[in-house]
């Protein structure tokens, strides 16, 4: 039974949240005034206010929202926590539930690698209460992206171990979320693991062993699944095609040496 060991990850967080959670603190650092009260506060206000989602000066000196992304407002959980709760809470329930679901996800990939009941618990919290994955609470848009990252490989592992149907999209609707989360770097990230992964399982001889994975298989719903994706997450990507060679960043960005004083 996998729900005692789902409520340890739960209950850390939990614990490591308790002074939002139960005694009216908050949680602040880093880029936390700079980019999560204004992402929430903006999602907020096209809430609940009616402001349009196509421009704003709210975020970063104004940019058109869907080609930049980092509002996240195709983000289920983004639009869950500006609906519910003011930036200030807001930001600290999000990266509570953030944790929670990378955890949960990382007990599920290791799962589905054969991993027993307690070392799966431990690959979670050793993914999610590392300084690396903590030090980007202070950025929704990454440790949003970031909680999807377990789940997509969950979903690309299950889709290897059986290509049909419903596992490709499953996966297409998990690389849609880790888009609409906002940081690309992670969907790139993601993507290259992806495409390395495939490598042994191409020339290991598994393909062809069973029935429903043969090659054709593997590429139809391979295929089918990036369609659904490129389908669902084009809101966010068809602006930015269009509006990117207008940014001053098109043609790349310098990179400054320190120089020495005198």
């Amino acid at each position: 039974m996998n729900l005692p060991y789902f409520l340890i990850p739960i209950g850390l967080a939990t614990w490591l949240y308790a002074p939002v959670l139960f005694f009216g603190k908050t949680k602040i650092f880093g880029d936390s005034i700079i980019h999560n009260l204004s992402v929430i506060e903006f999602n907020r206000k096209m809430i609940h206010e009616g402001i349009s989602p196509l421009w704003t000066n709210l975020l970063f000196g104004g940019h058109p929202y869907f080609a930049e992304g980092q509002g996240g407002f195709f983000n289920p959980l983004n639009f869950m926590v500006a609906l519910l709760f003011n930036p200030i809470t807001g930001q600290n329930i999000y990266n509570w539930l953030t944790t929670i679901i990378g955890a949960l996800g990382m007990y599920g990939l290791c799962r589905q690698l054969r991993c027993g009941r307690a070392a799966c618990t431990f690959g979670a919290l050793v993914v999610v209460f590392s300084s690396y994955w903590l030090q980007y609470h202070d950025n929704i848009t990454v440790s949003g992206a970031m909680c999807y990252i377990p789940w997509v490989f969950l979903f690309f592992e299950r889709w290897i171990e059986h290509p049909v149907v419903k596992s490709s999209l499953v996966l297409a609707v998990s690389v849609s979320l880790l888009i609409f989360a906002g940081y690309p770097q992670a969907f790139h990230g993601t993507i290259i693991y992806m495409v390395v992964r495939m490598i042994p399982t191409l020339f290991s001889g598994y393909i062809g062993s069973r029935a429903d994975n043969s090659l054709r298989q593997y590429l139809l719903t391979g295929l089918g699944a990036v369609a659904v994706c490129i389908g669902l997450t084009a809101v966010q990507w068809l602006p930015l095609v269009e509006l990117a060679a207008l940014s001053h960043r098109s043609g790349g960005v310098d990179i400054v040496f320190q120089l020495p004083l005198d």
